[in-house]
């Protein structure tokens, strides 16, 4: 907001900065912007205070210490941690307050994270004195506001409803008019002068700063032995609705905020591979887009509860965020692969962005986005014609397990791809392009493969190494009355004739998973009205109103491996059409589940449902850096309110020994009761926007049945290989091409920046130091498990410190060359600032 004001209205924010100056102004907030702190990732939040708190300490001088967040929907098990490694010690909202059950035990509290960090917390508690029996409702209802009117019946109320008065003899009043107060009127000032002046029967006001408030309540507590603790997420049992409506901005999200790691990693890369000497990181190129994507994490516009115009705009920033992106991934490749590689003549066209000219098919040509040939005016028609191709495969993440990679080569018939002495068979899809099934990819690198149009003999061979001349991978048969029975080594289905898994066996384990009497693959539809608002909520009535989705269309076998088979299946329901693509792989224990969704209903909720023969009281989330258990059952009307959760890219149902996970590529509101799994998929309300998910979606869920815990399998990798997949580049190039890619690859075809060898540590964000000539690599602990973190780099350190989430140093690492050994603690997030040699 403030830096709109300085765009627009440069000589008003000159007299806020006087103001701020004065002392009249307070400039508080954390945040770049109040953004929604369920859907959002935890880089994404760690950018929000990075950038934010930059901006307000080089516009105003002002350091921020309270995070700020009167309206925001829920707040994640992850923040406290984040707030303290930004420097952020003291958190206000009021939003809770409107829990439709529970009312919060505590109004100061310390609030404890997933890794035990703690920050103090102060809900505002202001409300109307004896507001049940002026405006009817009853005397438990304990909603409190942020835009206060500053009179003598507030004051009262606020004090009447603080929970605390036993520990702290204060509580803060935002008041004035405006979404979240600061707008005083002439009135409401001049009842303060009179209250202040202590008017029996009323609380005495004193005017000050919210941080001088916050600084007292600090001291008064620390005074104290029996500090209430509240421990793990601050659920909202209100506007459940958020984790769903607007789906294609929760997937443009997702997309971008992945994009954005994914571009810094490349660039630092590039840079220190380059072999020239000038750097050529863009930082303000990414700090650009940086807050192109926190701006579209404001708490109504991510959420899906703005208006139609909002997502208008909305669509038109994350067009300029992902086709900035793609320039900036030019730009890397030519410093990477060398003009040689991507001259005119070769070509280059990148293999990996087909979701972009979907998505954005009605505003850009996408295939035409890089210019000069180097992506759409590049064939591999051509390539095969100058010589044998090179297939570049980047991997933008740690996790080195293999995943099937779609490669679109027009003009190849038969193309085999080897790295070094090995040969793989590519299988020809369903929409005409090839799929590639690697065992593994290198952490934060690059594989070069050779790519060329094989002979019927070669392929045959190929086909014999493989042991696909022996054996079928897929078997299906048609059942009677409509059903099909599919399995591959993994798994054994049978489908009724909706579509629907009537059993689902793990081979592995010779293990029915549904439960008795139970379906899976169960699509269904609910009236969805809430009593308040429609973008927001989803009340806990909405289960009495279900309809099925049994309009069958058609279903299909369009693949049949040997790497991958896939079944088609397109529903109707009303108006809509749905179809939904079964895949099972030869080389991979999971499921996916792809959907294209042609959704034109209104006022009502899409879900599937999944019900598992899984015995468990609880089941796990992944959150932002990290995963928080949840139960299953409702014995308290606590555990009763999470009818309707928030979650990122997995939730995980399991008992010793075995379990069932469910990972997603943009779906963020899932049900679990007992042991039945239902993932929203669309959320059509009519206000504020009649227009909001009535469009044609694409998105994708995995059903991953895993033995053991899930933190033993291999789960995580096949997460990221959903969501955040390898990218890969098609070109030519001379013998003998000295690039600054050839020459980190040496003698070998893959080439990894850094390695590390613990399973329960992720690799998040690789990227240049926001203001020094060093690389920050940030990491995270996400099974709960305390030890070391064993890092491996390609090049050798010259130094390397420990830092905060803002990249300040605090503290040398010693004994460094090309490894480095931290300790590292449950959930706990390190920032590692390395100079390189």
């Amino acid at each position: 907001l403030y830096m709109y004001v300085k765009k627009n209205a440069p000589e008003i924010y000159e007299e806020i900065k006087q103001r701020v100056k004065e002392g009249r102004w307070e400039v508080e907030g954390g945040m770049f912007v109040e953004a929604d702190c369920n859907l959002s990732s935890g880089e994404a939040l760690t950018r929000q205070f990075l950038y934010g708190k930059k901006f307000f300490k080089e516009e105003f001088g002002k350091d921020n210490k309270i995070l700020w967040l009167p309206d925001v929907f829920g707040y994640s098990a992850a923040l406290p941690q984040i707030m303290q490694k930004c420097g952020v010690p003291y958190f206000m909202t009021t939003k809770i307050s409107w829990n439709e059950t529970n009312r919060m035990p505590h109004d100061s509290f310390l609030w404890e994270g997933i890794d035990g960090s703690r920050c103090l917390t102060h809900f505002i508690p202001s409300r109307d004195y004896k507001k049940p029996e002026v405006e009817g409702g009853s005397g438990q209802d304990f909603y409190t506001t942020y835009n206060a009117d500053l009179n003598p019946s507030q004051v009262k109320g606020s004090w009447k409803r603080y929970s605390d008065k036993e520990l702290n003899k204060e509580v803060l009043c935002s008041f004035g008019y405006g979404d979240g107060g600061g707008g005083p009127t002439k009135e409401m000032l001049e009842k303060d002068i009179r209250m202040k002046q202590g008017i029996p029967g009323l609380p005495r006001t004193q005017q000050g700063t919210a941080l001088s408030f916050y600084d007292r309540l600090h001291k008064e507590l620390c005074e104290k032995k029996d500090i209430p603790v509240w421990c793990g997420e601050l659920y909202l049992e209100y506007h459940r609705g958020t984790y769903t409506t607007m789906a294609r901005n929760k997937k443009w999200n997702r997309r971008g905020e992945f994009a954005l790691e994914n571009m810094e990693a490349l660039q630092a890369l590039t840079e220190l591979l380059s072999l020239q000497n000038n750097p050529s990181y863009p930082r303000e190129r990414l700090h650009e887009l940086w807050l192109i994507l926190l701006r579209n994490q404001f708490h109504d516009i991510l959420p899906g509860s703005s208006i139609y115009e909002v997502y208008e705009d909305s669509k038109k920033e994350y067009h300029k965020l992902f086709f900035e992106l793609e320039e900036l991934k030019k730009e890397a490749l030519l410093d990477l692969l060398g003009n040689d590689a991507v001259s005119e003549k070769n070509g280059l066209k990148e293999l990996s962005s087909a979701w972009l000219q979907r998505d954005f098919q009605s505003d850009v040509d996408c295939a035409g986005s890089w210019e000069n040939g180097i992506l759409g005016n590049a064939d591999s028609e051509r390539a095969k014609q100058t010589c044998d191709a090179s297939l570049l495969l980047w991997n933008p993440k740690q996790n080195r397990r293999g995943e099937l990679i779609s490669l679109p080569l027009p003009g190849y018939e038969n193309p085999i791809v080897s790295l070094g002495e090995v040969e793989y068979l590519l299988q020809k899809g369903e929409q005409g392009d090839y799929l590639l099934d690697l065992p593994s990819l290198p952490s934060f690198g690059f594989s070069k493969f050779t790519l060329k149009e094989g002979t019927s003999q070669e392929v045959e061979k190929v086909k014999k190494n493989q042991g696909e001349e022996d054996t079928k991978t897929f078997r299906w048969e048609k059942r009677n009355g409509g059903g099909l029975y599919i399995s591959n080594p993994f798994f054994e289905i049978e489908l009724n004739a909706r579509g629907e898994f009537i059993s689902f066996v793990d081979l592995r384990e010779n293990r029915e998973m549904l439960a008795k009497g139970s379906h899976g693959n169960v699509l269904r539809v609910f009236e969805d009205r809430p009593h308040n608002y429609d973008a927001w909520d989803i009340n806990d009535y909405y289960s009495e109103k279900p309809y099925e989705v049994s309009e069958l269309l058609s279903m299909e076998v369009v693949e049949e491996g040997p790497l991958r088979f896939s079944l088609c299946i397109e529903k109707k329901f009303l108006s809509s059409r749905i179809k939904q693509w079964i895949r099972l792989y030869k080389n991979h224990p999971k499921v996916d589940l792809d959907y294209e969704v042609d959704w034109k209903e209104h006022l009502l909720l899409l879900k599937n449902f999944f019900s598992f023969d899984i015995q468990t009281r609880e089941a796990s989330f992944d959150i932002q850096y990290g995963n928080v258990k949840r139960p299953t059952h409702a014995n308290t009307s606590w555990d009763k309110a999470k009818f309707e959760v928030c979650h990122h890219k997995w939730m995980d149902l399991g008992e010793d020994g075995f379990g069932v996970a469910i990972l997603n590529d943009s779906k963020f509101g899932i049900s679990v009761r007992e042991s039945t799994v239902g993932l929203s998929l669309l959320k059509s309300p009519l206000y504020p926007n009649p227009m909001a998910d009535k469009e044609i979606h694409h998105f994708s869920y995995s059903i991953f049945p895993h033995q053991g815990s899930w933190k033993d399998s291999d789960m995580i990798s096949y997460v990221y290989a959903l969501n955040n997949p390898a990218e890969s580049f098609l070109f030519s190039e001379s013998a003998g091409n000295a690039s600054a890619l050839n020459s980190a690859l040496g003698n070998t075809d893959t080439f990894s920046f850094v390695q590390v060898e613990e399973k329960n540590i992720q690799l998040e964000c690789l990227k240049k130091a926001e203001h020094e000539e060093a690389y920050i690599l940030r990491l995270y602990e996400f099974h709960g498990r305390r030890g070391k973190v064993n890092l491996s780099f390609h090049a050798p350190i010259k130094k390397a410190y420990l830092c905060n989430l803002l990249e300040e140093q605090e503290e040398e690492i010693l004994d460094i060359g090309k490894n480095i050994c931290v300790e590292i603690k449950p959930f706990e997030i390190k920032t590692l600032k390395l100079y390189f040699k």
